[in-house]
C-alpha cells in the first residue's frame, strides 16, 4: 500500500484512527457510502460518468477499469479517506510500489478522476 504523500508514520495513522473512532463509532459497522457519495456528488457536478456498486461503497467507471472505494478494510476508511486502484488514477511512481493507493483525501480523488477522464476523452 502506498501512502498518499503526506508521509505519516504508522504510529501517527494509528493515533488519528483512534481519535476518529470516537466520531464514527465501531469500525466493524463502518459505512463508507456517505463518503463515496461525496465523490459521486463531485462527479455529477462535472458530468463524469460512473456507477456505484458494493453497497454504495465503490465507484466504477464505464470508461476505464479503475475504481475508488471506502469501506471497512480499505486503506484510509477510518479517516474518511479513500483507496484508489488502477493505471488511470495512479501515478507511475505509485504503480511501481503497489496496485493501490490508500489514505487519499477527497480533493485528490476528484482531481485524479477528472484528469483521467480528460485523457480518456482526448483519446476518443
Amino acid at each position: 500500500m502506498v501512502n498518499n504523500g503526506y508521509h505519516l508514520s504508522e504510529r501517527d495513522l494509528d493515533l488519528l484512527e483512534s481519535a476518529l473512532r470516537l466520531r464514527i463509532g465501531n469500525v466493524e459497522n463502518f459505512d463508507g457510502a456517505p463518503y463515496i457519495k461525496k465523490v459521486a456528488d463531485e462527479l455529477d457536478k462535472k458530468g463524469i460518468p460512473y456507477t456505484l456498486s458494493r453497497k454504495g461503497e465503490q465507484i466504477l467507471f464505464p470508461w476505464c477499469p479503475d475504481d475508488v472505494i471506502c469501506h471497512y478494510g480499505s486503506y484510509g476508511h477510518k479517516l474518511g479517506m479513500f483507496e484508489i486502484c488502477g493505471e488511470s488514477l495512479m501515478t507511475a511512481e505509485e504503480l511501481k510500489k503497489d496496485s493501490v493507493v490508500g489514505y487519499v483525501p477527497l480533493e485528490s480523488v476528484v482531481k485524479r478522476i477528472v484528469e483521467a477522464y480528460d485523457k480518456f476523452k482526448e483519446q476518443k
